[in-house]
């Protein structure tokens, strides 16, 4: 009895074409021209003996058939760009690391774990910041081996690992001009001018909590998720900050910032790296052992 072999080829082809929607983006994507890449497609439905794509006035739409395939390839595809990472894990010596940060993330935290990276491996580290939604669909994708948040994914989001790293107590700092607001704390600080963080943020969304429990009204002149960009008006005296005191210390010590007291209030800093299914992954044990101290 012979057996049918797929072509994977064709089966990455058919990939394409049901992740962007058309031939003729498709066609763009692998530069192939669009006859070749219809004659793979029309290969693949020969083989699996089904149709793929119902032909429409508004495209190409995934049949049935269609969408068990797309599901099928997608996980195959991931599962092959998993085995890339994974083996180029056992060269971590001297491989590429890329570490996503969300914006707000204290620095002195990146650079920490930085020099942690460092460590095990000579190897270029690159440092991205951006947006949670984004940075964690880039680990999703192995486009990212390690993601520093202020929260842990979804607890249904089976294939992250997280970590818990740090709990920072948060602080209230001004500048010299505002020493005087340590007498009374907090209830000293109502009416006060605040740089704080944007409202999308968790730290903003417990303090406007904390704020209301305590019977405060402040007034955020200015709202920034940069903590750098908000130290740097905070020591301009252009308002106060409520950040972690670990974000601060420089500052302090400095005498560029001054605390005016505690909040009841903690900002959790997450480190996630991807589950991989093929093995535990370096990248599994770095985070096991990391401490930020």
């Amino acid at each position: 009895m012979s057996k049918s072999w797929l072509n994977y080829h064709h089966l990455y082809y058919f990939y394409i074409i049901a992740k962007s929607g058309s031939i003729s983006k498709a066609s763009k994507e692998l530069r192939l021209g669009q006859p070749a890449l219809s004659t793979q497609l029309k290969g693949l439905e020969s083989t699996l003996g089904v149709v793929l794509f119902e032909r429409t006035k508004s495209g190409f739409n995934l049949t049935e058939d269609g969408k068990v395939a797309y599901a099928y390839s997608e996980q195959l595809f991931k599962l092959g760009e998993e085995l890339l990472a994974v083996v180029s894990e056992r060269k971590i010596k001297t491989r590429h690391i890329r570490l996503g940060a969300l914006d707000g993330i204290p620095k002195h935290v990146i650079a920490r774990i930085v020099e942690s990276l460092s460590k095990v491996s000579s190897g270029k580290i690159s440092v991205l910041e951006g947006s949670g939604d984004q940075l964690l669909q880039d680990l999703k994708e192995f486009k990212l081996d390690l993601l520093v948040s202020n929260y842990p994914p979804p607890v249904s989001d089976r294939l992250m690992i997280a970590k818990p790293i740090s709990r920072l107590k948060v602080g209230v700092y001004g500048s010299e001009k505002f020493k005087k607001l340590k007498k009374d704390f907090p209830k000293s600080l109502n009416d006060q001018p605040f740089i704080i963080s944007t409202s999308h943020s968790k730290l903003r969304q417990d303090l406007d909590h904390y704020f209301t429990i305590e019977q405060l009204s402040i007034n955020p002149i200015v709202e920034t998720q940069d903590t750098a960009l908000q130290k740097i008006l905070g020591v301009n005296g252009k308002g106060l900050l409520a950040l972690p005191n670990f974000a601060v210390e420089e500052l302090v010590d400095e005498r560029k910032l001054f605390k005016l007291g505690d909040f009841d209030l903690y900002e959790e800093l997450w480190m996630i790296t991807p589950k991989r299914s093929i093995s535990e992954g370096i990248f599994q044990k770095f985070l096991q052992e990391f401490k930020l101290e």
